[in-house]
């Protein structure tokens, strides 16, 4: 973990399995100022990368950059948990261990699933009966029908919202210039 101004903004780095995470140590932060700073982070390689972005939604989340540029757009529009519970999802199915199978599956659950949680996802009340009712015994498949709805979700309404948004037309004019 290391701790750094850069241009002016306090910033507090952070690697972690061979990535590394930017986080900001200021507060409150207005909205223009944090949009500034996502594109101009994300010009580097993001800029090459932006027309394969604006492929499809496989192409994006396919790309690491890609997702922490999209789940920076979605931070700043209030609703990336719909990202963060797939990217929970597709971590999930990897897992092979039954005592991380369910405790893993317990913490998405209480996160993004259950009724009220923190990040409660929109999915359709059969499908939250259905993980509720199976949450005691999990498997890696668990969550595969309501991450297919978040995926459809997010296919149909942000992504479309984010292939719009300044930020993505600044990176895929950066990338035009190129």
């Amino acid at each position: 973990m290391a701790h750094s101004i850069i241009k002016g903004y306090e910033w507090l780095f952070m690697s972690q399995g061979g990535s590394t995470h930017f986080y900001w140590l200021i507060a409150q932060l207005p909205k223009s100022e944090f949009t500034n700073f996502v594109r101009r982070a994300a010009a580097g390689d993001a800029a090459a990368a932006a027309a394969a972005w604006g492929e499809s939604l496989g192409h994006l989340l396919g790309s690491k950059r890609g997702r922490l540029v999209f789940e920076d757009f979605l931070r700043t529009e209030y609703s990336e948990e719909n990202l963060l519970f797939w990217l929970a999802c597709e971590d999930y199915k990897k897992l092979t261990s039954e005592a991380e199978i369910l405790t893993i599956a317990q913490q998405i659950y209480a996160e993004f699933v259950q009724v009220d949680a923190a990040r409660q996802i929109n999915i359709d009340c059969m499908t939250r009966e259905d993980i509720s009712r199976n949450i005691c015994q999990p498997s890696t498949n668990s969550f595969d029908k309501a991450q297919k709805v978040i995926y459809g979700l997010m296919e149909k309404d942000c992504y479309p919202r984010f292939l719009k948004s300044e930020l993505f037309q600044d990176l895929l004019q950066q990338s035009e210039q190129r």
